[in-house]
Formats: C-alpha cells, structure tokens, sequence
C-alpha cells in the first residue's frame, strides 16, 4: 500500500468550525511524515457559509477538496466521498475532531496488516469523553447490531479506514442514505471476509447537547436493523 491517503469529511451547516479544523487537519497530515501525499475530500450538503469556505480553503490548499452533496444524508456524502477518492487508503474523520487527530496515522499503519481499520470508542484501552446518553444510546445500538449480525465490534459508529479496491467489491449494494450506511458497509465487509480490527482512540466529545431523541432516534435505529437483516436473509437465500 502506498503512503497515500484519502480523508473523507462529511459537513452539514459547520460554518463556525470548519475553516479552523480543516486547516488543523491539513498542517497535520503536511507535517507527517507518514504520509506521501494525502487529500481532503470535504463532502458537504449545507444552508449556511460552510460550502463558500471551503471553496475559499480549497483556492489555496489544493489538497482539500469540496465535493456537493445534492441530498441530505451522511450515508449519501460518505458514498460520494468514497467513490471520488483517488488514493486506495480511505479514512472518514469527523469535521469536529473528536477523534484526536492520531488515530489518522494510527488508522492508517493498521491498514497495512488489517482490512477494515475501526478507531473504537469501546475499545478497552479507549479514553472517552461524551455525554452519559450518546454513551447509553451508542451501547444499545450495537448491542442490536452484533445481536441480529454476529459481529463482535464493540463500536461500529466511529473512525473507519479501509481500501478502496476492498469496498469497490460492495459498494453498489450500500443502499443507506443514512449513519446507517457505516454500519452496513461493515456487514458487507464481514461477508467478504475482509478483517476488521478496533484500535484505541482518544474521543472528547465537543457537542454540548445531545439531540437524541431517544423515541423517534430508536424507532428508526431498530427499522433500519430490522431492514438490513431481512435484505441480508433474502440474499443468502436466493444463493
């Protein structure tokens, strides 16, 4: 694998903290020495300044590119982001940097022995930081998830770095719009065989409220499982 990275950075209405981060992340990746050459594929479906920022980023750190999202989604943004990269190593990072910015290179060295690199809030050696009811709902949701899918992944809503040549192979059949879409394409890389590992992170949560609704937030979590594991049922059937 070649020291080259795609970062894909989903945005939406992030107008008061976009330019600072990207440049954080931009001095981060030029000053390491990990990397050959990297980009920044800021994947954005805003209402406010952020796309007019990141444009203005873009004249003059080529590197850090601004790719339209048409429809709201993260699942749609990260689909764009994945199939616009150029590099073969992709990472999703979060635009307000709650992972510490390490786990990028940590993520990518782990890519070198694993396929499917997870920066992993359940993972023992973890140091967390977030509300008490992000951290109850995260639990309950993959609880669910390994519960219907077999999995063993304490953290499926995270940090994610993976090959492009592996995730060409499924990427037509991740139909989530959604957060979901991360969790699914984790399914599909389990039915590849392909090897997923969870490595420590370092996550200090900035949001300060929480905008969970743990109804309606819990309605469509256990839906969109439910539909997942009825299309995963009928695929193995018919073959």
């Amino acid at each position: 694998m070649s020291n080259k990275i795609s970062l894909i950075v989903p945005t939406r209405n992030e107008e008061k903290i976009v330019e600072k981060n990207l440049r954080l992340i931009y001095d981060y990746l030029s000053a390491n020495k990990t990397f050959d050459d990297f980009e920044i594929l800021v994947c954005d479906y805003s209402k406010d300044k952020t796309p007019e920022i990141v444009r203005s980023l873009s004249k003059k750190y080529p590197q850090i590119k601004y790719v339209p999202v048409k429809k709201k989604g993260v699942g749609i943004g990260l689909r764009i982001g994945m199939q616009s990269a150029k590099y073969d190593a992709l990472m999703v990072y979060p635009i307000d940097m709650s992972w510490d910015i390490e786990c990028i290179q940590n993520s990518f060295l782990a890519l070198s022995d694993d396929n499917v690199v997870l920066g992993s809030r359940g993972h023992r050696d973890s140091v967390v930081n977030r509300p008490l009811k992000r951290r109850i709902f995260s639990k309950l949701y993959n609880l669910l998830v390994n519960l219907f899918f077999k999995f063993h992944i304490k953290d499926t809503q995270c940090t994610i770095a993976l090959r492009k040549s592996d995730l060409d192979r499924f990427i037509d059949r991740l139909s989530s719009d959604g957060p979901f879409f991360q969790t699914e394409l984790l399914i599909y890389a389990k039915r590849q065989n392909l090897n997923i590992v969870e490595i420590p992170v370092i996550v200090n949560d900035t949001r300060k409220d929480s905008s969970i609704n743990p109804i309606k937030d819990g309605y469509l979590m256990f839906k969109e499982i439910i539909g997942a594991y009825i299309k995963l049922r009928m695929q193995l059937w018919k073959h």
